[in-house]
């Protein structure tokens, strides 16, 4: 396994904490499709955590910017960076629509999908604190990718479902942008694994 170089460096540092910060949003985003009642609360939250993680995004970039010599190639750090911030966004944009769309009861299917986002994002959080470390997250990484085909399973299921016959336009209209949010969001965290995991390839 590699060691990141020069040690001064603290990119891991800010990727970890945006790590914890999507972590805690993937988990508050569960709870606003349990919980429908409190969705603004929610989602306030969550947008908070989102402003909070643009910031560290936008000072990894400064950073990176600002360094002669970094510990890992350029375009992975913006690369990894980009992912993360990618994911934060769609989960808050998820709890957005769960207000406007005025939800009051969450499919079985909605919740499966952001439970595993959440499972994803803590795998993810532990792969970071891994790489940085210099220790193994082939595990980590393995997994990822399995709850990510798990997702698509899932979200295959619940087109079909709502696609039955037997629901109201509007109905279907709701929670087909909800279920390809969600897959966008599953898919995006498992973009940022990739490039996790590529930084470990090149320095393998």
């Amino acid at each position: 396994m590699f060691r990141l170089i020069p040690k001064d460096e603290k990119y891991f540092d800010l990727f970890n904490q945006m790590g914890t910060y999507i972590t805690d949003a993937s988990k508050l985003l569960s709870q606003a499709f349990t919980d429908t009642r409190h969705s603004s609360m929610y989602a306030e939250k969550i947008r908070n955590l989102e402003h909070q993680c643009d910031e560290l995004s936008h000072s990894i970039i400064a950073k990176l910017n600002h360094s002669f010599i970094t510990p890992i190639d350029r375009e992975d750090i913006y690369g990894l960076a980009s992912s993360l911030d990618d994911v934060m966004d769609l989960i808050e944009t998820i709890s957005a629509h769960i207000v406007l769309f005025r939800i009051e009861h969450a499919t079985e299917w909605s919740r499966h999908m952001v439970g595993l986002l959440h499972k994803i994002s803590l795998e993810l959080i532990v792969a970071i604190k891994k790489v940085a470390a210099g220790d193994s997250a082939s595990t980590n990484f393995i997994e990822i990718q399995r709850l990510e085909n798990e997702g698509d399973i899932l979200y295959r299921q619940a087109i079909g479902d709502l696609f039955n016959g037997t629901q109201d336009t509007l109905h279907i209209l709701k929670w087909k942008d909800l279920y390809d949010l969600l897959s966008r969001t599953i898919d995006k965290a498992e973009d940022a694994g990739d490039v996790l995991e590529t930084i470990v390839l090149k320095h393998s």
